[in-house]
């Protein structure tokens, strides 16, 4: 019998980090020539938490929406009436306050994942 096996785990209490230490550390991961995998090691953090970091930054700094494409004025066919030719992709989600549909440009669907994740998180 393996005496480890008998021994109480100890469970550490979760770190908890200052939003102040957090800025100063995503800072470093946007300077140039530095990695976020290296800036993680110096602060001896898991990787995977300063991509979360970084994530809920972007999150916040959007205000917890991702932007939809909109046409620009300036744009191709600028000061006519805009006409939805181009085919789209309908995506239907259920809400507290009834359904919402969004038609997504075809040409830009890859843009909607980033929209799905942060509606439905």
């Amino acid at each position: 019998m393996d005496n480890e096996d008998s021994l109480p785990r100890l469970i550490k209490p979760r770190r908890r980090y200052s939003p102040g230490f957090k800025q100063r550390v995503l800072a470093e991961c946007q300077q140039q020539n530095t990695s976020v995998a290296e800036v993680a090691l110096r602060h001896g953090l898991n990787l995977n938490l300063l991509h979360k970091w970084r994530r809920s930054l972007e999150r916040d700094s959007n205000g917890g929406f991702v932007r939809l494409p909109v046409p620009t004025p300036d744009g191709p066919g600028a000061g006519q009436h805009i006409t939805h030719t181009e085919p789209t992709v309908s995506i239907r989600l259920s809400g507290p306050h009834g359904p919402v549909t969004v038609e997504w440009p075809l040409r830009e669907i890859d843009h909607s994942v980033a929209w799905l994740k942060a509606v439905l998180a």
